[in-house]
């Protein structure tokens, strides 16, 4: 049976790629975007369902 697994993934309000760091991560929680340099504390969240095998893959 396979489960599946919730991955999010944050984006640049501005140039919406999730080319994203943490900046100032333990005081404000900032984000800093490496493409548009973009700093700020809104982000865009989007969240997808990963299948999830339940046994690992077998490597010969």
């Amino acid at each position: 049976m396979k489960k599946s697994e919730e991955v999010k993934i944050k984006y640049c309000p501005k140039c919406r790629t999730p080319n994203l760091d943490m900046y100032a991560a333990s005081i404000t929680g900032a984000y800093y975007c490496r493409k548009c340099g973009y700093i700020g504390t809104v982000v865009i969240e989007k969240s997808f369902n990963k299948p999830k095998s339940s046994s690992p893959p077998q490597h010969e």
